[in-house]
């Protein structure tokens, strides 16, 4: 079944001729991506959440310490990365990024799906789950 949800993206089926990174190469804590970083970064881990922000942002920074906790329940299994759009414009404009926070979930280098708002954590939970479930289901 292919579902399409926000901006029509069809729903994610993992790439199964890729293995996940050995342990030791996952990031340990949220990575700051840069545009010389950011494409090696979603393509290489078999799901990633990239947090669009602005340092002026209140809301990005009121939904900042809830994605910390995320990064460290989802440790080794999701690579967690954040774009400051203002320093990284190129970036922005490449994704339409138009207001912040913007979260993506890509799979190697795929976007599979975007969450906008402040109110996202529960929702960001859910779709994190289910991805990761999918994910291990065609794994296992």
């Amino acid at each position: 079944m292919v579902r399409t949800g926000f901006l029509g993206l069809k729903r994610w089926k993992p790439d199964l001729t890729r293995e996940s990174p050995p342990k030791r190469e996952w990031p340990t804590y949220i990575e700051p991506l840069d545009i010389r970083t950011f494409h090696d970064f979603i393509a290489k881990y078999p799901v990633s959440l990239i947090d669009f922000y602005s340092p002026a942002c209140k809301p990005c920074k009121a939904i900042s310490p809830q994605i910390r906790l995320l990064s460290k329940c989802y440790k080794y299994r999701i690579a967690f990365g954040k774009v400051n759009v203002f320093d990284n414009r190129e970036i922005a404009e490449e994704y339409h990024i138009m207001s912040v926070p913007y979260l993506f979930i890509f799979s190697y280098g795929e976007k599979v799906k975007s969450l906008l708002g402040k109110n996202l954590v529960a929702e960001i939970d859910v779709a994190l789950q289910e991805i990761l479930a999918e994910f291990e289901k065609k794994h296992s």
